[in-house]
């Protein structure tokens, strides 16, 4: 996984096609107990530039630690993270 490099905000103004944000749910359901390594405090999908993504926030102290277990990548999905936990 990688750490996240845009910001957020300016990168959901383009809307992936539902179909890719499903295939991004689906590949985050399926792979659920590599992406729920310990450490891991929260998940979702989004879109950067119209392309899915997965959203992995993690404790900041396994950070460096997840970085090396869950992969850039899985079926064609990026994943990245954010350290700490998200406001609601």
């Amino acid at each position: 996984m990688q750490k996240l490099d845009f910001d957020l905000g300016t990168a959901a103004v383009g809307a992936a096609p539902s179909g890719d944000l499903e295939n991004a749910e689906r590949v985050m359901r399926t792979h659920k107990r590599v992406l729920q390594a310990s450490g891991v405090v929260a998940m979702w999908v989004g879109a950067k530039a119209a392309e899915p993504y997965i959203m992995i926030a993690v404790n900041p102290a396994a950070g460096k630690q997840l970085e090396r277990t869950i992969p850039d990548s899985i079926d064609g999905v990026s994943i990245y993270y954010i350290e700490g936990i998200p406001a609601a």
